[in-house]
């Protein structure tokens, strides 16, 4: 029957014609072995013992008349199989042979995928012994360069052995292509890959420092740069970014795709959207018996940013809620079902308690609201649509001031007034907007409103 060709880790898979087809009678013994084996044909597969002398890894079936199984991976060569059959009333026995021709195999020479840094001299030789072919020698392969740059050179011969050699200059794998080919043309590909490894890049972003390979750079994109690396990091333009520092003030970065950076670190956080209007701008909201001094008045202090931005709003005479609303983007509506997290920076001016509420249109319950104790820095009633909440203070945010926040499941979409913050008379467990007579006393400072999707608690933007 034809020869079956196959790989090291391929099938033993074949079939072969009855015993009256081989023979030209039905014999009354048959047997079935290796035509040869590694003991009398250095580098033929394996013969083993049990239960019949067949290669390495190969089922015979002499009645289904097929072979199965599964090629050793550390083999390569031709292998066959001897049939021979009898009558037990005497005559010569005839025989006839099936032949599986293996291509080459790997052997754990062959260097693996390994790595160079940038700089190292690399050297690798592959040589003959890297391959076995059995008696389907001699054989010869080429190496290939697929990708990568020019940094490396081949030499040597195809029958001897080739290096790959090179200084690495460039931060960019290089893939090789690795042929061995026997005498009948069979091929066995491997793919070898040299990953270039950049030198260390080390910061400390509190203390300002930025090396590459040891050697101080000027800052953190100048160390990119010596690295030959690259970095993405994006966020929506038009917006303005702080980055909070060691003495608790927040520093404005402007420049798109920018990192936050500052004593403390570098700040960086999930993909998320703001969608507060005008979040330090108060003197642009609605209003209900209140009222925003201009940014001009000299009793004005500095806000988080350490400049003059805080707005500060008192109360009016009137009698009913005092409080100051914010609102979303026409086009970037609150979803009902969805968790959002709401947060206002507050300072306190002359009085002690302040809420932060969601309005009726997204919270029609009423009850997402928190009152928070500004000298006791704590909260004193909780809504009990409010899932968590919290207040953070000194010396995290500046001098005198404080993070109020809380998490709520929006009841109903909206895109207008959708969260604000009150005064509430001076009553610690006031309920949603208390209803009292205003005192233009009364007022608080007030900067950086942010309602952001959970889980994040967001930033100030």
């Amino acid at each position: 029957t034809p020869a079956v060709n196959t790989i090291p880790g391929g099938s033993w898979a074949s079939t072969f014609p009855s015993a009256a087809a081989i023979y030209g009678f039905t014999p009354d013994i048959e047997e079935i072995y290796s035509l040869f084996d590694n003991e009398d044909n250095p580098g033929a597969l394996q013969r083993e013992a049990s239960p019949i002398f067949a290669p390495a890894g190969m089922t015979v079936d002499t009645v289904g008349r097929t072979t199965t199984g599964t090629v050793p991976l550390t083999d390569g060569g031709r292998v066959g199989l001897l049939f021979m059959g009898t009558k037990t009333t005497g005559g010569p026995a005839k025989i006839a042979y099936k032949v599986f021709n293996v291509a080459p195999a790997i052997e754990k020479s062959l260097f693996n995928d390994c790595y160079a840094a940038i700089g190292e001299t690399f050297s690798r030789t592959i040589a003959y012994t890297d391959f076995h072919s059995g008696n389907l020698g001699p054989h010869k392969y080429t190496v290939t360069r697929l990708s990568g740059p020019a940094d490396f050179t081949i030499t040597g011969s195809g029958t001897t052995s080739v290096t790959i050699a090179g200084t690495v200059a460039t931060a960019q794998d290089s893939v090789f292509k690795i042929d061995c080919t026997n005498v009948l043309g069979q091929v066995t590909t491997v793919l070898r890959t040299v990953k270039a490894r950049a030198l260390p890049i080390h910061f400390h972003f509190s203390r300002g420092v930025y090396q590459h390979n040891g050697v101080n750079r000027a800052d953190f994109a100048a160390a990119i740069t010596a690295g030959n690396a690259t970095y993405t990091m994006a966020r929506p333009a038009n917006a303005t970014i702080y980055s909070r520092d060691r003495d608790g003030f927040l520093t404005s970065i402007a420049a798109d795709n920018t990192p936050r950076i500052s004593n403390l670190g570098i700040n960086i956080e999930p993909t998320q959207t703001q969608l507060s209007v005008g979040s330090t701008a108060f003197d642009g909201r609605t209003y209900s018996n209140m009222t925003c001094v201009a940014g001009t008045d000299d009793n004005l202090i500095n806000g988080p940013s350490g400049s003059k931005t805080a707005d500060r709003v008192n109360e009016t005479t009137a009698t009913g809620s005092h409080y100051v609303q914010g609102r979303t983007g026409t086009n970037l509506p609150l979803g009902a079902g969805q968790a959002y997290v709401i947060s206002n920076f507050v300072h306190k001016g002359s009085v002690r308690y302040v809420q932060l509420f969601g309005t009726g249109t997204v919270w029609p319950s009423n009850e997402a609201y928190v009152n928070f104790d500004l000298d006791r820095v704590r909260a004193t009633r909780v809504g009990t649509a409010v899932s968590e909440s919290g207040i953070e203070g000194a010396p995290f945010l500046g001098k005198g001031w404080f993070r109020i926040w809380f998490k709520a499941i929006a009841e109903a979409s909206a895109t207008a007034q959708v969260w604000g913050l009150g005064l509430t008379g001076g009553d610690a467990n006031a309920a949603k907007n208390p209803s009292y007579a205003g005192d233009t006393n009364n007022f608080v400072y007030l900067w950086g409103s942010s309602c952001v999707a959970a889980p994040a608690t967001g930033p100030t933007l």
